[in-house]
């Protein structure tokens, strides 16, 4: 994960539940350079995502609109003991995870469609990779 990238709720603070970051929170953290989608889990060795609310998508979607610059879609690639990590599925689940949130209304433009791995995030354990959108520096249209 690209140092400085927050997730989507808050720090927990004294042991207390952690609450979704709010519409401003996520702007601020997407303009900084990257947002991770805490809540967005995908099936294991699956494509299809678990998400507990599609209100989560219109946030982001609504926070895409409002940030400014161009971001990509990244999912780091899972890996199991004794196997490579899986970027084939990572890009897939990329792919996936855009379409969502161009159907909650984030802009097709500013979403770039190609997902990000420029630079591979770290392998996460099975059922532990959480998606990122990371801005894009100097993208061309």
């Amino acid at each position: 994960m690209p140092s400085g990238c927050s997730g989507t709720t808050a720090p927990v603070l004294f042991g207390l539940l952690a609450r979704p970051l709010t519409l401003a929170e996520m702007v601020s953290q997407l303009e900084r350079g990257c947002l991770v989608l805490d809540e967005v889990r995908f099936r294991p060795g699956n494509t299809a995502i678990q998400i507990s609310s599609p209100a989560g998508f219109v946030q982001v979607a609504r926070a895409l609109g409002l940030a400014q610059g161009d971001y990509r879609v990244t999912v780091p690639p899972e890996t199991a003991p004794g196997w490579p990590p899986d970027t084939v599925q990572a890009l897939r689940r990329g792919v996936v995870l855009r379409e969502e949130l161009l159907r909650y209304g984030a802009s097709r433009f500013r979403l770039l469609e190609e997902p990000g791995m420029a630079h591979l995030p770290l392998a996460a354990s099975r059922g532990a990779a959480r998606p990122m959108l990371v801005r894009v520096q100097g993208a061309l249209r």
